[in-house]
């Protein structure tokens, strides 16, 4: 049976699933069994789930922890109800206020939560998708109540209790972002965008709407101002100046998942959707603009025309001249002001 760090580190290097099972087992060997641990998840091997899982509730906590990244790196489906049940404030109410005293600080064990989200997410399973939802809308101020009673004797660990909720709050971002769909970026809006009031958890959910893609582009734009701005208005949001404030630092990671939104989104969202390609003045959007000249939709061939303005270029001159004749009056007019706009700035 393995005793010793080395020869788990030999262990991993050869892939030996059957040994790194049997350090788990090692007693009074903690950094044996964390870094057994650890190693079952680059190994990636899905029959260490099983010895895994029961990890979760090990009395290191640091353990629990490291197993549940563990368990994330291997994506076994199998693991997604257990580290479900670690979302469940009344879990944290069984922790042993003795322990937590003589070897950690209360952070630690908040840690589990996190990190359970965060495999939740690498897993993918759309079953994570309410109790990660659940997450996202808890009130910072909530908590408390759920805790163990010990907790009031504490009044500098009860007072971090809403840090650590924003924390988990973040990580359950992340992880919708991962799994992706309709939900999880409805809840991403209204939870982490329109509800929030930590830039932190703003950033994590625009990162995560831009993750989804084009599946989350009718809730982004929605977060971004909702209507087309037309008659000379512009996004609530102020756009890239509030997004880079939000910590996005690079907002042309939209680029891609607006320009799928031309071809995939309602009429609607595809006129917002040009129009905020045009904002962005990614030149990578040129080609799918162009296109967007012979959208069925006016509203969208009309934003396509003002955004190409914007991008400048002998494409979009092309482009455009090619639009003067549209049947709709609102495109000519577009089309026509865009060329004004090229042709005086050279």
């Amino acid at each position: 049976m393995p005793t010793g760090l080395r020869e788990i580190r030999r262990l991993k290097a050869q892939g030996d699933l059957d040994g790194l099972l049997q350090a788990l087992d090692v007693a009074n060997k903690r950094q044996v069994r964390r870094k057994a641990a650890e190693a079952l998840g680059d190994v990636g091997d899905a029959r260490a789930v099983q010895a895994l899982v029961p990890l979760l509730d090990d009395e290191d906590y640091l353990l629990r922890t490291i197993s549940a990244v563990a368990l994330g790196k291997i994506g076994d489906a199998s693991a997604v109800e257990p580290l479900v049940g670690w979302l469940d404030m009344q879990r944290l109410a069984t922790l042993d206020r003795r322990r937590l005293l003589m070897e950690y600080t209360f952070s630690k064990a908040w840690e589990l939560p996190i990190a359970a989200a965060e495999a939740l997410g690498r897993i993918g399973d759309a079953r994570a998708v309410e109790p990660l939802v659940s997450w996202l809308a808890r009130g910072v101020d909530g908590g408390g109540e759920e805790m163990p009673e010990w907790l009031a004797e504490c009044p500098q660990w009860l007072a971090e209790i809403p840090t650590y909720i924003f924390s988990v709050k973040r990580a359950a971002a992340q992880a919708l972002g991962r799994i992706g769909g309709a939900r999880a970026a409805e809840a991403l809006v209204t939870y982490g965008l329109t509800e929030a009031h930590d830039y932190c958890l703003i950033s994590e959910s625009l990162l995560a709407l831009v993750s989804i893609g084009a599946a989350a582009v009718d809730h982004l734009i929605a977060a971004l101002g909702g209507s087309h701005p037309g008659k000379g208005r512009r996004s609530s949001w102020g756009f890239s100046e509030d997004i880079k404030r939000c910590g996005l630092s690079d907002p042309k990671r939209l680029t891609r998942p607006l320009a799928l939104a031309l071809g995939e989104a309602d009429g609607g969202a595809r006129g917002m959707a040009a129009w905020l390609l045009g904002e962005l003045g990614d030149v990578r959007a040129l080609e799918p603009l162009v296109a967007a000249l012979q959208d069925t939709g006016w509203n969208a061939r009309d934003s396509a025309a003002e955004a190409l303005a914007k991008l400048g270029g002998q494409m979009a001159l092309s482009a455009l001249e090619s639009v003067l004749e549209d049947e709709n009056r609102d495109v000519r007019n577009a089309a026509k002001r865009a060329l004004k706009t090229l042709k005086a700035s050279g």
